[in-house]
């Protein structure tokens, strides 16, 4: 049995909510990648592009924005 590759997505208004979730136990191994150490923007698009590459699951985390009017 092979390991499920996941890509995981995620706002730096997220990246606490990211963090648990892919510490979270899980049944069976998961390799999970996420942007963690916040690369910079040279080498994240290389980086995320191989790791999008060779990964069948994507999972997006949403966060509400520091921006949203409030009204």
């Amino acid at each position: 049995m092979s390991t499920m590759r996941i890509f995981v997505s995620h706002s730096h208004e997220g990246a606490a909510f990211c963090r648990a979730l892919v510490r979270a136990p899980t049944p069976g191994a998961a390799n999970v990648w996420y942007d963690e150490h916040n690369l910079g923007s040279g080498e994240l698009m290389i980086v995320i592009q191989r790791e999008l590459g060779s990964r069948p699951v994507f999972v997006v985390t949403l966060a509400p924005s520091p921006y949203r009017q409030r009204g």
